[in-house]
């Protein structure tokens, strides 16, 4: 039996600055931003790649909170996970031009 690989570029560290995915991975790569300690992606610009599903990880007390941005315009699909004391407070979302999922539990 043959089974679909997911290939994911996963970004793991975003304080205070712009982090993107690669713009140059293969089409059908998801991107993935990945704060799961605190304030990792804290006042950060979150950039997902054009065409390409977005999956962002905010898992960490504060992880993606203040004036972080989640740009995912162009993403084929956008899915945000805050779970965690106010993962994702006062940050910005812009989805992309599929699915947009936004979960939030743990006072997030």
């Amino acid at each position: 039996n043959l089974f679909p690989i997911s290939i994911t570029e996963t970004i793991n560290s975003c304080k205070s600055t712009t982090c993107q995915c690669n713009p140059g991975s293969s089409t059908g790569v998801t991107c993935t931003f990945s704060c799961n300690t605190l304030e990792e992606c804290l006042d950060s610009t979150l950039i997902c790649r054009t065409g390409d599903p977005c999956v962002i990880q905010c898992t960490a007390s504060s992880g993606c909170k203040g004036n972080t941005v989640f740009n995912a315009n162009g993403a084929s699909s956008l899915s945000i996970t805050c779970s965690a004391t106010d993962a994702c407070q006062d940050a910005d979302i812009i989805c992309g031009t599929g699915e947009c999922d936004i979960q939030c539990s743990g006072g997030s």
